[in-house]
């Protein structure tokens, strides 16, 4: 199943992020699990159970954004990991020719953008819109 983040208002879709699958996030929140494990617990809205019916408030996606800010600056630091045998990230890397530096640079969305950019970008977007972050 694959899991879509987005902002709506009237109806009308404003932005959103095609995540990958359900897995796909998980594996990104464990990054964030990894970190937290080194350090006092940073990604606590992050790390929040997701389920279909989940939705980050403009309140929570202010959180969030600044979580995502220190998120990405960790992954910067820490080594690439190989992308898992067979995946659309595999796929992607190879026909962009992308040889991941650091973790941070192993998630991004199905188009191919950092996912971290990508997400920080949405909650902005749900702050100044006022709307929650929709999980569909």
């Amino acid at each position: 199943m694959s899991l879509y983040l987005c902002v709506f208002r009237h109806d009308e879709e404003l932005d959103g992020v095609e995540v990958g699958s359900y897995d796909d996030f998980e594996r990104f929140r464990d990054a964030a699990r990894a970190l937290d494990r080194r350090v006092l617990r940073r990604f606590g809205t992050l790390r929040t159970n997701v389920t279909p019916t989940t939705a980050w408030s403009p309140r929570a996606a202010a959180r969030l954004a600044s979580e995502l800010t220190v998120l990405g600056e960790a992954l910067r630091g820490v080594p690439a990991r190989p992308f898992p045998a067979g995946s659309w990230q595999a796929e992607v890397a190879r026909r962009r020719g992308w040889p991941p530096a650091s973790l941070y640079d192993c998630f991004f969305d199905v188009a191919g953008e950092p996912l971290v950019e990508r997400l920080l970008a949405l909650c902005r977007l749900a702050v100044e819109s006022r709307q929650p972050i929709l999980f569909q």
